[in-house]
């Protein structure tokens, strides 16, 4: 859809709380779009929850096997 809206001379598409998402900001040409953003929506999300470890102290999970989000989110409480 954003392909579109290029074409037709769209720069942004405003989001509902007001942010301008710069539509040249982004690789919208891709062979398998779907592929392509589930991986990048994938590595953000990784670099969100190291950031967030950091930031909270508990650096030492990132190497821990964990069973589910239930057991991360049951660590981070009990460490409070």
């Amino acid at each position: 859809m954003f392909r579109y809206l290029v074409q037709w001379g769209c720069e942004y598409v405003r989001r509902k709380n007001g942010d301008d998402v710069h539509l040249t900001d982004y690789k919208i040409k891709v062979d398998d779009p779907h592929s392509y953003f589930c991986r990048k929506h994938r590595e953000l999300c990784t670099l969100f929850v190291y950031t967030i470890l950091k930031r909270a102290g508990h650096e030492t999970l990132q190497e821990t096997e964990d069973p589910g989000k239930s057991v991360f989110v049951d660590r981070l409480l009990s460490a409070q």
